[in-house]
């Protein structure tokens, strides 16, 4: 419990920072990913191959984002649900516009809220979660058509990279999902 009110005061003190700049807006993207190309690479273990399920997955960011012309940044929070299991961390972005074409990177991780069927399965039974790892990062970095102010059809490569020892050197190695979305975007001036 310590660990999630920990991680919803980051949460709330990164939107409060980013509150003082007069430029900033807030930012409401829902986006929905399908993943074609997944793989996995850690010591003595490689393995990549085209997705053959249609399984999409929905996310919701919702940041503070500075900057005006065509270079965008932001602070906030992500959440990504696999269809039974929600996971939510802090996140930043950069975003250059060069219209239509926009190229995105975010980045997010060291903390986790997992909030779902899975977790409460996990967490009665003392299997570890997410949530209790903290050298993890999410990079994902993408390049989108911009439709018009509000959507965008983009495709782009999300990967799952955990460092340290805190994981036991299990997860030596890194995972990725390259992908094509489409994302909603609602900006509250």
């Amino acid at each position: 419990m310590k660990k999630k009110a920990l991680f919803a005061l980051v949460v709330v003190l990164l939107l409060c920072a980013g509150a003082l700049n007069v430029s900033a807006q807030l930012r409401l993207d829902m986006s929905v990913s399908f993943p074609l190309y997944l793989g996995a690479y850690a010591s003595g273990y490689e393995s990549s191959g085209f997705n053959s399920y249609f399984i999409p997955f929905p996310e919701i960011q919702l940041a503070y984002q500075f900057g005006e012309g065509a270079l965008h940044g932001g602070v906030g929070a992500r959440t990504f649900t696999f269809i039974i299991e929600n996971i939510l961390y802090p996140a930043a972005f950069i975003e250059y516009a060069i219209d239509p074409i926009v190229l995105s990177l975010n980045v997010g991780g060291f903390a986790f809220l997992e909030f779902g069927l899975l977790s409460s399965v996990l967490e009665q039974n003392h299997i570890a979660t997410l949530s209790g790892f903290h050298s993890v990062i999410l990079p994902d970095f993408n390049v989108a058509y911009k439709v018009n102010d509000w959507f965008r059809l983009s495709a782009g490569m999300f990967i799952f990279a955990p460092f340290g020892s805190e994981l036991g050197g299990y997860l030596s190695g890194f995972a990725f999902a390259g992908y094509l979305q489409a994302r909603f975007i609602v900006v509250f001036d």
